[in-house]
Formats: C-alpha cells, sequence, structure tokens
C-alpha cells in the first residue's frame, strides 16, 4: 500500500510542479515552486545532493547552495528526457565540496580531461595531446596555494568520483563583477545538470560575498557548445577580444555576462 500512495503521490506531484512552472512563465522560479521541489524530494527519496565545507562555514548558505543544487540537476535531468538521444544520470549522489590545495591533482585532472574534449578543434592538436596534464599542474599549484578569501570553488563528485568542478574570484571586474575562471564537468556527465548546479552554486556564493551584484566569464567563439549552455542560463554575449592562448595562438573570445548573481533558479 504504502509504495503505491508514494507512487500516486510522485504522479500528482509533478502535475502540481507542471502547473506552477506554466503559471511561473516556464523556470518556475516562485517561492512556493521551491517550496514544492523541496517537499517532492523529501517524500519520494532521502535528500542526496548536499555542499560542504565552505571557507566561512556558513550553514545557511550550504543549505541555500544544497537546495538551489538539487533543483538545478532535477531540472536539468527533466529537460533531458525530452531528447531520445540523451539520458539523466541514476539517483546516485552528486555532492559538491569546496576546493583546497588538497584537491591539486583532482583539479588539475579534470581540467586536462575536459579541455581535451571541449577544445579539440579550437586549440592546437600538438598542445591537447601534449604533457597537458604538467602545464595545468604548474598552473594550479600556485593558484590553490594562494588562494584568498576572495576566491573559492567547488568539486562536483558522483557516486564519489570527481566529475567537474567550478573556480571563481569575487569583484574581480568593476564593471562585471565576480570571474567565473572556470567551470569544467566531464564529458561522460554532460546534460545531466552538473554544470548547471555548480554555475548555481557560484552565483549564491558571490551574492553573499560580492559587493558588485554581476557575473561572467570568458568563452571561445568556437566553443559553441558552451555559449549555448551559458545561454540558455541567461547570459549575454557583451564583448568579445583576441585572447592569447596557451598554445601561443590567438583566439576570438566572448565575455559572457549575467547582470546579476540573483540569475541562479
Amino acid at each position: 500500500m504504502l509504495p503505491t500512495l508514494l507512487r500516486r503521490n510522485e504522479r500528482v506531484g509533478r502535475a502540481v510542479l507542471s502547473m506552477r512552472v506554466a503559471l511561473c512563465g516556464g523556470d518556475g522560479e516562485s517561492v512556493a515552486a521551491q517550496r514544492f521541489h523541496k517537499r517532492r524530494i523529501g517524500i519520494s527519496r532521502p535528500v542526496d545532493y548536499k555542499a560542504t565545507g565552505t571557507q566561512s562555514g556558513d550553514r545557511r548558505l550550504n543549505s541555500r547552495i544544497d537546495i538551489q543544487f538539487r533543483i538545478a540537476r532535477r531540472r536539468e535531468r527533466l529537460r533531458m528526457t525530452s531528447r531520445p538521444s540523451e539520458r539523466p544520470l541514476n539517483q546516485t549522489p552528486v555532492t559538491l565540496h569546496a576546493i583546497s590545495v588538497a584537491d591539486l591533482d583532482v583539479v588539475a585532472t579534470l581540467h586536462c580531461a575536459s579541455w581535451r574534449s571541449a577544445y579539440r578543434g579550437i586549440l592546437s592538436e600538438a598542445y591537447l595531446e601534449g604533457d597537458l596534464l604538467t602545464n595545468r599542474l604548474d598552473v594550479w599549484h600556485p593558484k590553490l596555494s594562494a588562494m584568498t578569501d576572495r576566491q573559492f570553488g567547488w568539486i562536483a563528485r558522483h557516486d564519489g568520483e570527481p566529475v567537474g568542478f567550478a573556480f571563481a574570484s569575487i569583484d574581480q571586474d568593476p564593471t562585471w563583477g565576480t570571474l567565473v575562471d572556470n567551470l569544467h564537468v566531464l564529458p561522460s556527465h554532460h546534460g545531466a545538470g552538473i554544470g548547471r548546479g555548480l554555475l548555481t552554486a557560484v552565483a549564491h556564493v558571490a551574492h553573499e560575498r560580492a559587493t558588485h551584484p554581476g557575473l561572467f566569464l570568458w568563452c571561445y567563439e568556437q566553443n559553441t557548445r558552451a555559449r549555448a549552455f551559458y545561454e540558455r542560463q541567461g547570459a549575454e554575449a557583451v564583448e568579445q577580444i583576441l585572447y592569447a592562448a596557451p598554445d601561443g595562438q590567438w583566439y576570438p573570445e566572448w565575455r559572457y555576462a549575467w547582470r546579476t548573481t540573483l540569475f541562479a533558479p
């Protein structure tokens, strides 16, 4: 009887959520919809997505990031179900943990794997197939060793394995605000809402700690998949530059910006 009741609650829950999303204009960002998400998660299964270990130790901020990450990932899973060629991840936990210098090898390895996938056909083949891991270790060691209270990042783990990360610098630009310097998800985990969840977590920390309300990042012009992703999240392409890339070549890049960190769902 209980399993039948839970399944019935889930069907009713999906119908009510769809109605609320429609009333909210598509994304369902009302407080009522967010509260419904929390009740829905509580009915169907134990809470399994959590953010832990912020430098400030602010439990309330952790809780908000936790809820927003779960909502973002659920929305992405629902969106993916309309695409037969893509399937969401299973329901095992995805967790976020604050980056520290102890994560040097993990961050460099994720960075290397992401670049070799996303930047194939953009950066030179010789650079991507060279000793890229050592190059990324050399970049990240001083960066993580000298982190200030204006820098922070998250590592996403699925089934305990690292699958993505984000790194940001608060109030990096007087016009555009906080810089999302890195946002990477392994190609095997694209389309599961992890990138959106990481971006949401960054936005919430920036909203709590930054004096400027904006958020921005840089993206290669040829990286069409990433550009489409940022545009789906509400970012605007506001400026183009020529960037001296690490492979020694110059490539056009776009600055993508959100006018406010409250963009997050």
